[in-house]
């Protein structure tokens, strides 16, 4: 099975992104890829596409960080490539433990400060689509790393973040090669939060347990929706 995390679809705004994506599959096949892709467009689809393919060569941070370079500086893909990069990091560790029982906690904390990067500068201005999701995520990062504290913390901002960006976007709530635990859905910010709170709060549950816990809550709420 794929796994992919896409660009989740609000008012259309990732419409093109996803467009992008699709004409780039077969040219990132090869590494003159990297060379071709010259317009903030067409860097930002080409290091998804290695994102989602479960890249740890390097190409989808190469691409991501590219966009973080002055000469892309104000643009809306330097902002997406900023929390991409973070969820690089967060999803690189999982890669790594599903495939080699690796755990790679210096890509993890690596993942915490891209996406405190990204909160930091995207709170009150940019177009903050992805800052719930990196408050969300990040307290997920806490988590895995059994710092409770600053998992509610982050938690808690996403009431105020949600002003700006009301939903949160899940494919998985951290990647996983099994079908089973995947959501593919955008969730009311303040809900999710508020569900992953109520289950922190239970100090008797261990870290996976919460996430199935937690899983199983998502796609509850998927089917509802619809």
């Amino acid at each position: 099975m794929r796994r992919f995390q896409p660009s989740k679809m609000k008012s259309g705004r990732c419409l093109s992104l996803f467009v992008l994506l699709v004409c780039l599959g077969s040219l990132a096949q090869s590494a003159a890829a990297q060379s071709r892709a010259s317009s903030p467009q067409q860097i930002l689809a080409l290091g998804v596409y290695y994102y989602n393919n479960d890249d740890l060569s390097g190409r989808a941070e190469q691409s991501f960080r590219q966009l973080l370079t002055p000469r892309y500086a104000g643009t809306e893909e330097a902002e997406s490539a900023q929390y991409f990069l973070a969820s690089y990091y967060q999803r690189k560790f999982y890669i790594q433990r599903a495939k080699w029982r690796r755990d790679d906690w210096d890509s993890l904390k690596q993942a915490a400060v891209e996406y405190r990067r990204y909160t930091d500068k995207y709170y009150s201005s940019g177009t903050a689509k992805w800052l719930s999701d990196s408050f969300f995520n990040l307290a997920v990062v806490y988590m895995q790393l059994n710092d409770n504290g600053k998992a509610f913390d982050e938690l808690s901002k996403i009431k105020s973040a949600a002003a700006r960006d009301s939903t949160i976007y899940v494919y998985q709530i951290i990647f996983s090669p099994q079908s089973k635990d995947v959501i593919d859905a955008s969730l009311p910010a303040t809900r999710l939060a508020d569900m992953t709170s109520s289950l922190l709060s239970n100090s008797k549950s261990y870290f996976d347990a919460r996430i199935a816990l937690l899983t199983q809550w998502c796609q509850g709420q998927k089917a509802k929706a619809y």
